[in-house]
């Protein structure tokens, strides 16, 4: 029940911390089998494991976050990447899965960073995040780094408007010697955009004018 979850959350701030990978689990199975909704100690639980846990106690904290993003914890989340590298992966993904767009500035950074594997994540989660987050893979799809600018406009394509159309065209010519594959992909999403944006122009055209 609620004591007891709230004694194992409290467990966190003075066990070893060799303990607390099992510790966190421990409550979220509490959690889990409670019949009376979720309880605020669980979140005191994932708290505690994210700001004092052992790397594994933060690992099964964040794997937690992934199905149920904390807000508060966001920031703290990002610091877990920077104490454990090792991590970063996992950090990505609940921030992705949180959807908020002020993790840009962090991912950002990870894309910049160049670790590949890392940057195809980041690029991923700023698509997939959206809103503000799209401009930093706007800007890099002409970067003079090719494998930034790739992985860039890898992720950015499936969300790209007619506002892109611009952008698909410059990369196209400025780096004609790029993934063959790559730029096969953007031709076609651009001409996909622009049948849409002449459809668009139709349907105004034949749109009642009302006067001024």
């Amino acid at each position: 029940g609620q004591h007891g979850m709230q004694a194992i959350s409290e467990a966190l701030l003075w066990a070893d911390p060799t303990y607390s990978a099992d510790i966190t689990l421990a409550s979220l199975e509490a959690e889990r089998q409670m019949t009376a909704g979720v309880s605020p100690a669980s979140g005191a639980a994932i708290d505690a494991a994210i700001w004092y846990g052992s790397p594994d106690a933060k690992r099964v904290a964040l794997d937690r976050m992934r199905s149920r993003p904390i807000g508060v914890l966001l920031l703290a989340a990002m610091d877990c990447s920077y104490e454990y590298p090792q991590l970063t992966p996992i950090v990505i993904d609940v921030l992705a899965g949180a959807g908020d767009d002020r993790a840009r500035f962090f991912l950002a950074e990870r894309m910049e960073l160049g670790d590949p594997h890392i940057r195809r994540l980041a690029a991923e989660a700023l698509a997939t995040i959206g809103g503000q987050c799209l401009q930093y893979l706007r800007a890099w799809a002409l970067a003079d780094n090719p494998e930034l600018r790739e992985v860039a406009l890898r992720a950015l394509l499936p969300h790209t408007t007619v506002g892109d159309l611009t952008t698909l065209y410059e990369y196209i010519t400025m780096y004609p010697e790029d993934d063959v594959n790559l730029l096969a992909a953007l031709q076609s999403r651009a001409q996909v955009l622009e049948a849409l944006f002449e459809a668009q122009q139709e349907i105004d055209s034949r749109s009642p004018q009302l006067d001024d």
